[in-house]
């Protein structure tokens, strides 16, 4: 029993021990708190006033910056004050400036009313004599030149049969000449290369000439049957004197052919085709013996 109690009061003083250590704990904490929390009492205070202090700026900016806005708005009031006095003085030129322009206006108006007339009057007049004048200019025109056209025309005709008959007379005296010649060769003993062909070469050169200008004429031209069978016949006489040109005429241009050759591009042949289109100097032969080397124009297709 005794123990039992003595137990007990240990029991009893251990936990009264045990409360009072839990007690002197829970108040430490409590001063920790309360400790901290005048810290952050402390801090808010500073904080508190350093915004007062901010607020306190705050409200001055705005107290000056009303201070402006009144300013601004007196100026604003006496500009609209000046705008408003400029704009009646404005309205008043304008209207003034208006009456002068429309009496302006009418009096000018009246003076083009009386002068304008005059002015279409002189400018149809003046439009109707140049169209007269145009129109008799265009047919006096017209007629010289139909009578100029008529006079080249006659002269042209002129001269055509003035070179026939020229050509005519040319091939006589050349047939005649050939027909001495030969009857001198039959009596004359020369040789063959002793022989003289300036003559036959000049007899040649123009029935090359006379051919050219007869491509050139119309078939109804007067005169014009008579000078080809003269011309014929010089050739036949020619033939028989043992010379013979040989016609190159249109025919394919030949490197290898013994001639002097001017050359001229041609649009109308296929490229790189060569051909005569025209005898300066046609290629004479006798008894089959060039005498002469032909001078030709080749055309060049390109």
């Amino acid at each position: 029993m005794r123990k039992l109690l003595l137990t007990i009061t240990a029991i009893g003083i251990f936990s009264i021990a045990s409360f009072a250590q839990a007690k002197n704990d829970t108040i430490q904490q409590l001063q920790t708190s309360i400790e901290k929390l005048e810290g952050a009492n402390i801090k808010l205070s500073g904080q508190l006033n350093t915004a007062n202090s901010n607020i306190q700026q705050i409200e001055k900016k705005l107290s000056a910056t009303a201070d402006s806005l009144n300013i601004l708005k007196n100026n604003l009031a006496n500009t609209n004050n000046n705008l408003q006095t400029i704009a009646d003085n404005l309205g008043v030129k304008i209207q003034q400036t208006s009456e002068k322009a429309s009496a302006d206006l009418s009096t000018l108006n009246e003076k083009v009313g009386k002068n304008t007339l005059y002015w279409i009057i002189a400018v149809l007049f003046i439009a109707l004599l140049s169209v007269l004048l145009f129109g008799w200019l265009k047919k006096q025109l017209s007629k010289e030149k139909t009578g100029l056209s008529d006079q080249i025309k006659k002269t042209s005709e002129t001269l055509r049969d003035e070179q026939i008959k020229l050509d005519g007379q040319l091939i006589k005296l050349l047939d005649t000449q050939m027909q001495l010649m030969n009857a001198e060769r039959q009596t004359s003993s020369a040789k063959a290369e002793e022989v003289d062909h300036s003559l036959a070469l000049k007899v040649a050169d123009e029935i090359i000439r006379i051919h050219k200008n007869l491509s050139n004429m119309d078939s109804e031209t007067k005169g014009l049957k008579q000078l080809s069978a003269s011309v014929e016949r010089i050739q036949d006489n020619f033939k028989a004197n043992g010379y013979e040109m040989i016609d190159m005429l249109n025919q394919p241009y030949d490197q290898g052919m013994k001639v002097s050759a001017n050359f001229r591009p041609d649009e109308n042949l296929k490229q790189g085709e060569q051909v005569i289109t025209r005898i300066i100097k046609p290629q004479v032969n006798f008894k089959g013996v060039m005498i002469q080397a032909a001078q030709v124009e080749v055309s060049v297709g390109e």
